[in-house]
């Protein structure tokens, strides 16, 4: 065997459903043959029928990702993750979710317990087909960046101040001074719900300015991030809705399948006072094409505002 970088993945899949073990079985054997992937080579070096063997596979097989159910018998997946925290806990591990509102919950809480990623089942495992296509979109490039140490952490924070900034002069030194900060921003992709968990309770009650997340989940997924959210912080966090105020006290999630921005013309600058609360920015959420394969993305957040001058803090 050559080294550790030419061998392919070992992966274990766990699913008590006949269907999705086939179409697993099915998925690996693929990505094998195409000789055109740009991804690592994988293969499925086994499967599980629940928890309990789970368990024993990994010890047996010792796969480099474990792709693991949420619900199985014997031990379900978060009673299967919250034991290999403390076996093996420098296994990764992605959960396989289905697309309902106590999927997303279940999701969530894998997430906070150490799970590196998600992706959510098909919605009609009979259709085979559209089976293997959705889960070739989202397991095999998840798997890929786990194995390559790629996967993002931390979050982008942006703090964003109003007013057009004049252009400076070639060659001229960068201004010292900026303008008062209006709104937070903050964008995350793998990894984010547990920084989120992290950061925004450290937040206080009387935090000046507001705050607005995109965070790339499903629909489904966003409403139930902002609810486990509102329950650890001290400020309101809510799924944002079209014309939403944007004022203090309140954090705005962005929901799955719409992008979020401060709302045309009035803008962060436009103001019925110069107060804090006179500020009458509010949530502005369309349907337009994804970007980088997200809907939301957090481009349209950052960087598609007029008028604003943004400064950016990347962790």
């Amino acid at each position: 065997m050559g080294p550790m970088e030419e061998r392919p993945l070992r992966i274990l899949a766990a699913d008590d459903s006949a269907v999705m073990r086939g179409v697993m079985w099915k998925l690996f054997q693929m990505h094998a043959e195409d000789r055109s992937s740009e991804l690592p080579r994988m293969e499925l070096c086994g499967v599980a029928l629940d928890g309990v063997d789970c368990l024993e596979s990994v010890k047996r097989l010792s796969p480099d990702v474990l792709v693991l159910d949420l619900e199985m018998p014997r031990l379900n997946g978060l009673e299967v993750l919250r034991r290999l925290q403390v076996e093996n806990p420098r296994l990764p591990v992605i959960m396989c979710s289905a697309h309902t509102e106590r999927g997303a919950r279940s999701t969530l809480e894998a997430l906070a317990c150490g799970a590196a990623d998600y992706v959510t089942k098909p919605a009609e495992q009979r259709d085979f087909a559209s089976a293997m296509l959705s889960l070739s979109q989202q397991l095999l490039p998840r798997i890929a960046a786990l194995a390559k140490g790629a996967k993002r952490k931390g979050e982008k924070v942006v703090a964003s101040g109003s007013g057009n900034a004049p252009k400076a002069p070639a060659g001229a030194a960068p201004a010292k001074t900026f303008s008062p900060i209006e709104v937070v921003v903050i964008g995350l992709s793998t990894g984010g719900p547990s920084a989120l968990e992290q950061l925004l309770p450290s937040l206080p009650a009387d935090f000046p300015v507001p705050v607005l997340i995109v965070q790339h989940m499903p629909k489904l997924f966003t409403g139930a991030l902002a609810e486990r959210l509102d329950r650890c912080c001290s400020l309101r966090v809510k799924e944002a809705y079209e014309n939403a105020m944007i004022r203090p006290g309140t954090i705005w999630l962005a929901p799955g399948d719409a992008h979020m921005e401060v709302g045309p013309g009035n803008g962060l600058t436009d103001k019925r006072d110069g107060s804090l609360a006179g500020r009458s920015s509010r949530v502005r959420l369309h349907q337009r094409e994804p970007l980088n394969h997200c809907r939301p993305a957090v481009d349209y957040l950052f960087f598609l505002r007029h008028g604003c001058m943004v400064r950016r803090r990347w962790r």
